[in-house]
């Protein structure tokens, strides 16, 4: 098998069941994404023979900006994402490297703003005065970064 097709493989274990778990339970299990990030980690440090190549180093800036960048996230929100969304961009910043990561950052939250949009207008409410209360809820963030990275992957396989 290929370097890429392990990657995946890793990737999409570790991925589509805490999709669902996030789904399902608005958690994720977090030592199952770090065990499936170090799992990864370990992969890139065995296939590269215990070197340090560029790309490696891209790797882990994508790791460490992803985790930046939901961390900002989270404190826009006001700790609207929670720390396993934080852990798991980490993680796909691991598998996808810079930019890439960027993009499926954009895109996830892209799919997260219209998936939103489509829900938020079946939640909402009005009151018996006829006015209208806005219900907030939450999203489970997990599947969009999932569906995110998947849709940057299928891009730049279908580019090459």
């Amino acid at each position: 098998m290929t370097f890429y097709a392990v990657t995946t493989i890793i990737f999409f274990i570790v991925a589509v069941p805490s999709s669902i778990y996030d789904i399902k339970k608005m958690r994720i299990p977090l030592y199952y994404v770090l065990a499936g990030f170090f799992i990864m980690a370990g992969f890139y440090v065995y296939y590269f023979k215990f070197k340090i190549p560029p790309f490696f180093v891209n790797c882990i800036a994508g790791s460490f900006l992803s985790a930046l960048l939901m961390i900002a996230a989270r404190f826009i929100t006001e700790g609207g994402l929670g720390w396993g969304d934080v852990i798991f961009s980490a993680f796909a910043g691991l598998y996808l490297s810079i930019p890439y990561c960027f993009i499926a950052a954009g895109i996830s939250a892209l799919c997260g703003l219209i998936f939103y949009l489509l829900t938020s207008g079946i939640k909402k409410r009005f009151s018996e005065k006829g006015t209208l209360i806005k219900v907030r809820f939450s999203l489970p963030y997990i599947p969009f970064i999932t569906a995110g990275t998947f849709l940057t992957v299928l891009v730049l396989f279908l580019n090459r």
